[in-house]
């Protein structure tokens, strides 16, 4: 059952690419800088675990406050929770 998720489209944009292996996401903080703080504890709970290729974080250089993360497959709903965690989403959902 996939997950779907809900965000304020005035705060955060988020795109997201579904890949073989891994799904990429590219997140840009638009208004709110304690989003973009949150998103720092989101990358700071995953770079401390053990499974280093879980997700990667990437800030991009070019587009100030822009994240591209790449998240396997088998913790997109791990990474999505953490999301709403940090309420940088704001409701998730199960679809059948």
């Amino acid at each position: 059952m996939p997950l779907i998720y809900h965000f304020d489209p005035e705060q955060v944009r988020i795109r997201e690419t579904v890949n073989e292996e891994d799904v990429e996401f590219e997140l840009t903080f638009l208004q709110n800088e304690s989003l973009f703080s949150n998103m720092r504890e989101v990358q700071k709970k995953f770079e401390d675990n053990d499974v280093y290729t879980d997700v990667l974080f990437y800030l991009n250089q070019d587009q100030e406050r822009q994240y591209r993360i790449i998240v396997r497959k088998d913790f997109y709903d791990d990474f999505l929770l953490a999301l709403m965690k940090y309420r940088i989403v704001n409701k998730l959902e199960w679809v059948d």
